[in-house]
Order: C-alpha cells, then sequence, then structure tokens
C-alpha cells in the first residue's frame, strides 16, 4: 500500500497544500478543576450541500480501509467525523481538511509484525467525556505476543485489530467509561 495515500490525495484534494499537520484532529481542551465534568457545547456551524456530504462519505470511507489496515493514528479523527457525517457542517469539512494535511505529512505508514507466541493481547483503555454529547471513547488494541509475566515487560507486536469507537451510553465517570471500554474490547476479543 505504499502509493494509497498519495493516490487519494491526489483524488481528494480540492487545492494543495505544504502546510506542516502532525495531528489529524483537533482535540477538545482539557478542563480542569470543579468544572472539569460540564459538556462543553459545539459551536454552530453552517451546514455543507449535497456536494459536500458526498464528498465527506467518500474521504471517509477511503481512509477508513487505510485505518484499519495499516495507519491507526487516524481512527480518532475519522471517528469524530463519520459521528457528523449525516448532517455535516463547515466545521466538518475543517476537520476533513486537517485529516488530509496530516495525511500529506505523514504518507507512509508501517505496521512491523514480529515472531511470537500465538497468544492474544489486548490493550484496553477508554477517554472520559471526549466525544460530543457528553460522550467518552472506547479504544483497543489487540496483537500476538508472549503470556504476560509480573515483573517483565509486555512485548508489542503489530496490530492485528483495533478498536476505535464512541460508547453508545454517557459513562457517569471515567471508571465507568473504562468498564465500557473493557466490556466493548473483550466482546471483540471473545471473536477472535
Amino acid at each position: 500500500m505504499s502509493n494509497y495515500v498519495r493516490k487519494q490525495l491526489v483524488h481528494y484534494r480540492r487545492s494543495t497544500s505544504n502546510r506542516k499537520q502532525y495531528c489529524p484532529f483537533e482535540p477538545k481542551p482539557i478542563h480542569y478543576g470543579k468544572k472539569s465534568d460540564e459538556i462543553v457545547p459545539e459551536a454552530e456551524s453552517p451546514p455543507v450541500g449535497k456536494d459536500g456530504e458526498k464528498y465527506i462519505r467518500q474521504v471517509v470511507g477511503s481512509f477508513l480501509y487505510y485505518a484499519r489496515a495499516v495507519d491507526m493514528t487516524i481512527l480518532t479523527a475519522l471517528n469524530d467525523i463519520a459521528a457528523e457525517q449525516a448532517k455535516p457542517t463547515q466545521r466538518t469539512m475543517q476537520r476533513v481538511e486537517q485529516l488530509l494535511d496530516y495525511m500529506h505529512t505523514n504518507p507512509d505508514a508501517v505496521i512491523r509484525f514480529r515472531a511470537s507466541d500465538m497468544i492474544l493481547n489486548l490493550h484496553s483503555d477508554a477517554s472520559y467525556l471526549s466525544a460530543a454529547r457528553g460522550r467518552s471513547r472506547a479504544g483497543g488494541y489487540f496483537f500476538l505476543g508472549s503470556l504476560p509475566q509480573n515483573g517483565k515487560p509486555i512485548f508489542l507486536n503489530g496490530n492485528i485489530k483495533i478498536t476505535c469507537e464512541i460508547i453508545k451510553i454517557v459513562a457517569a465517570s471515567a471508571a465507568e467509561a473504562e468498564l465500557g471500554a473493557l466490556f466493548i474490547n473483550a466482546q471483540e476479543a471473545r471473536v477472535i
């Protein structure tokens, strides 16, 4: 898949950009203190037309294939854009352009697999209140490795599956979000 990103950029770029982008999405600002659990409403933005809606769906579909196969770093950005693609706005289009700038800056991702025991390992995590409308995000990294041993570091291998999704329920705490992510990842691990 050495030229996949370059071909997609030629197909989807409306204009060439020489701007370097090192983050595929704009993260939510971090709030500390008593008001850290409050939901921050998103600013209003005008909707895009039917052509913009189609363009956003095509970009998400093309790069979702690449993200699942090779470059997991863009999954969160694609997840945010996909959550808004039913009613996309100019803000959604800005997120798409930032993703395309990131892909222009980082076109060649690589996954390296090393010989290991065939034991499924899973790292599960969640981020509390990091998605729109007060929801949390679940993440999981599935890889084949050796049996974990106490006191020894875990040898990370190339991924065989990545989970990146918004938890459907609104979690009441960070611990509840972690349990929700663990439940989602355990369901996926059971299938594998």
